[in-house]
């Protein structure tokens, strides 16, 4: 271990930060990870792992009423899945449904991705390529809706 390093301060600050800070800074970090040149199952963990952030930090400052209630309402949600949150957040703004809000096939592929990111994560395995689009899209679909949604924009600097 680094003696230099507090590693339970510091993943601490970091999990405050990302708790508290505003969706459009949220979404500034998430663009600079998604500018990354990863494919395959990498990309596909990047993807899902950025709207599930994206729509929590959505979700934690619409439910906020203050800055300091903000890190009880992400209590509530940091180990929810993507879809719970999502469902969640457009409850909260009286829209449809996940499957009737999303176009077509969305939904359902993404709650794909969603399994096939869990099975890549802790399984620590790949999948087929011919996979990979379909769900990636899926899910990139989920965080233009997202982005959309939450009035963020996209071409913002940190």
């Amino acid at each position: 271990m680094n003696p230099q390093v507090d590693y339970v301060q510091e993943l601490l600050a970091l999990r405050k930060i990302y708790a508290c800070v505003q969706p459009q800074a949220r979404w500034n970090v998430i663009a600079q990870r998604l500018g990354q040149s990863e494919i395959g199952p990498a990309r596909l963990v990047t993807v899902v792992s950025a709207v599930k952030a994206l729509a929590r930090s959505l979700l934690v400052h619409a439910q906020s009423g203050s800055a300091a209630d903000t890190s009880a309402v992400y209590g509530k949600h940091k180990y929810k899945e993507p879809q719970v949150l999502i469902e969640s957040l457009l409850a909260h703004h009286r829209l449809p449904e996940p499957h009737a809000h999303f176009t077509e096939d969305t939904w359902p592929l993404f709650k794909h991705a969603v399994n096939f990111r869990n099975l890549v994560v802790h399984e620590c395995t790949y999948l087929g390529q011919d996979k990979f689009p379909s769900l990636i899209a899926a899910a990139e679909e989920i965080l233009d809706a997202l982005i959309e949604l939450g009035g963020i924009r996209v071409n913002a600097h940190a």
